[in-house]
């Protein structure tokens, strides 16, 4: 039973210092970076070099509907695992992400992103559910279908680096303003901060728990 909490709490500990050491920090690191940009509106835009971060706020236009009319989306699929107690459970697993070029509306013109592999899609997104004739697991069929993503007409704010083609190269697409960016990073880096805090000081004190008993006995040895 020792080894078991010992490996439980080296475990936890390896969880929350990486949790403390390297992405908490770098969401606030990542928070701080897009704060110190400022939106560039059409002109500004303009003379920007290529390579160089910029921010753009404006409106999807007449870009092609995909599923449901979205116009970028991720997919997720409800799939079964199961738990410790060999217990099945159902939970959404990314299946697809659809993120084509767009044109993106701003007083003066419009600004156009590439397409991308990896961009960030969050904020006020839309979502739709399908069902499917699998068996029902945690409320819901195997196999399920769900969309998070956007459509023409949103607001949208933009975070990336403008290309040698005159268009954005994005790091970041969300549905709503500059502010709400930031304030989403910096919340996630205090919450993963709290958790690697809740990780690490149990997981300490039960290897001091573990451990001590140990620490006595080689002490007495030396004496």
């Amino acid at each position: 039973m020792r080894i078991f909490f010992l490996i439980l709490a080296v475990i936890a500990l390896a969880s929350g210092l990486i949790l403390l050491i390297f992405i908490s920090p770098g969401e606030a690191r990542k928070a701080n970076r897009i704060g110190s940009l400022k939106e560039a509106d059409l002109a500004t835009f303009q003379a920007l070099a290529p390579g160089q971060d910029v921010v753009v706020t404006g409106v999807l236009t007449g870009n092609a509907e995909l599923d449901y009319g979205l116009v970028a989306y991720h997919r997720y699929r409800w799939r079964i695992s199961t738990d410790s107690d060999d217990k099945e459970v159902g939970g959404w697993r990314p299946d697809m992400l659809m993120a084509p070029a767009l044109t993106i509306s701003m007083p003066g013109g419009q600004v156009t992103t590439t397409a991308m592999d990896l961009p960030s899609l969050g904020g006020k997104y839309h979502a739709y559910e399908a069902g499917s004739g699998g068996r029902m697991v945690s409320g819901k069929p195997e196999g399920s279908t769900r969309w998070t993503g956007f459509k023409n007409g949103d607001m949208v704010t933009v975070v990336g680096k403008k290309d040698t083609s005159g268009q954005i190269t994005p790091e970041i697409l969300w549905a709503g303003s500059l502010q709400d960016i930031i304030k989403s990073f910096g919340l996630d880096a205090e919450a993963h901060r709290s958790f690697g805090w809740c990780l690490t000081v149990p997981a300490l004190l039960i290897l001091l728990a573990v451990l001590w008993p140990y620490t006595q006995v080689l002490l007495r040895r030396k004496s």
